[in-house]
């Protein structure tokens, strides 16, 4: 996991949306979905909920209740390191 990573997942998680926050960040939309799936993949969890409207924060509990790894959702975890970033 990357400091740009973070800050990619707290923009997308603001904006709601994966284009948006691509012109948002001056990068391409496909490397910013890929680097999205990189970090879903290194995690192991599904960390957007994806719809035709955008996307939303999925909580790390309720896709794995049972990865103890993961005290708080992911969604307080990212309020905790906006701040830090940002």
């Amino acid at each position: 996991m990357t400091l740009q990573q973070l800050k990619y997942i707290i923009t997308v998680t603001s904006k709601g949306n994966i284009s948006e926050t691509a012109k948002e960040l001056y990068i391409a939309q496909p490397s910013l979905t890929a680097a999205i799936k990189d970090l879903e993949e290194e995690l192991g969890i599904t960390i957007f909920n994806r719809t035709n409207k955008g996307v939303m924060l999925r909580s790390t509990l309720e896709k794995h209740p049972e990865n103890t790894s993961f005290v708080f959702p992911l969604s307080t975890t990212l309020l905790l390191l906006k701040h830090l970033l940002i």
